[in-house]
């Protein structure tokens, strides 16, 4: 009996043809011939796997390595809106300021770790275009709150005022809130200029925020009062002219405070009356007649500068129509000049007396 067994392995597929005439032998050879090739492909893939995994990944040193990444989140910034201007009562928004009258500046402050974590807000009331380093009581005033309540921080010892009414949150564990500070101005702080109110809210890291309400208008003030209470031309003839005000310095003094630029006007009583005979001396600027007076003022020592005081209304003073402001807080000093002419006839011997006004009026 002659058995030949052919193997042939290809792509992993075994044939087996076997030569026998016993075909039970032929069936059992089959099958083995069936494993072997099943065998010999798992071999041969195994292998191939192993060739493949060697070429794809050769043996070398470690090819990766790690760093730890860290940052630190700071405190949030507080925040400061809705900066407006109220009446001293906090009913009503308002546009203009007036030297010595009661506001409020309103404003609300926020903080992402509440409105606790806020150290102090500053609100700066400054003229606009002010650029003075230290606060100046006709341009700027300065106030700050903080745990212990509001006040005012500069100029001190001056007609600003930080008024009781100012007030914080009630609440302080919230995320924001109002604030109201109450303050007056001083009537020296300047008309000639708008105003803006700036307010800076700094927390305990060096944050801060801010928010401004800028234009506001300042109203014009003045006040005026005579420092000579009373003068004197002393003795006068009839007919006799240009006569001046008797005493050291020739002139009639007042105190004037004004928060801008002013004019100062004058007008005199229309008769000046005898103290003893009650001879009536009427005061004419136009003419010099009988039993008349005229009255002559003016910023300077020369007569020829003075005008001629009106008796129906004001007029303005010569040489003091642009007087600039604003003053200084507590007033300064204004001389004005005058003289006395008096007719040649009318008027008998007594003393004679009159009141003489002086008004302030804006320019």
């Amino acid at each position: 009996m002659r058995t030949d067994i052919e193997l042939c392995t290809h792509t992993g597929i075994v044939w087996g043809n076997v030569h026998n005439n016993n075909t039970e032998r032929w069936g059992i050879m089959k099958q083995q011939t069936t494993k072997m090739g099943i065998l010999t492909y798992v071999f041969i893939a195994t292998i191939l796997v192993a060739i493949l995994a060697a070429t794809a990944m050769p043996a070398m040193a470690a090819t990766d390595g790690s760093s730890t990444g860290s940052f630190d989140l700071g405190s949030a910034a507080p925040t400061v809106t809705g900066v407006e201007l109220y009446d001293a009562e906090h009913n009503n928004t308002v546009s203009t300021l007036t030297p010595t009258t009661e506001f409020a500046v309103k404003f609300t402050a926020g903080d992402t770790n509440t409105i606790a974590d806020i150290d102090a807000i500053t609100v700066v009331i400054k003229a606009q275009n002010y650029a003075g380093t230290t606060p100046d009581v006709s341009y700027n005033a300065t106030y700050q709150w903080t745990a212990s309540g509001w006040a005012l921080i500069g100029p001190m010892d001056t007609q600003w005022t930080c008024e009781s009414e100012s007030s914080e949150p009630g609440v302080m564990t919230d995320m924001s809130g109002d604030w109201y500070l109450n303050f007056k101005p001083s009537e020296a702080a300047t008309c000639e200029a708008h105003w803006d109110i700036t307010v800076t809210a700094a927390d305990d890291g060096g944050n801060t925020g801010t928010n401004s309400k800028l234009g506001i208008s300042m109203d014009f003030y003045a006040e005026i009062s005579a420092v000579d209470t009373s003068y004197s031309f002393g003795g006068v003839t009839l007919g006799e002219s240009e006569k001046q005000i008797i005493g050291d310095d020739q002139d009639l003094d007042v105190n004037v405070t004004a928060n801008g630029n002013f004019k100062l006007y004058s007008k005199s009583d229309a008769t000046w009356l005898g103290n003893g005979t009650g001879d009536v001396a009427t005061v004419n600027p136009n003419a010099l007649n009988s039993g008349e007076i005229q009255l002559c003022d003016g910023k300077n020592a020369t007569f020829s500068d003075g005008g001629r005081v009106q008796v129906a209304s004001y007029y303005w003073i010569e040489d003091f129509g642009n007087e600039e402001g604003p003053t200084a807080e507590v007033g300064e000093n204004r001389g004005i000049y005058q003289w006395l002419s008096v007719a040649s006839t009318g008027l008998r011997p007594d003393k004679y007396q009159g009141t003489y006004y002086v008004q302030i009026l804006n320019i």
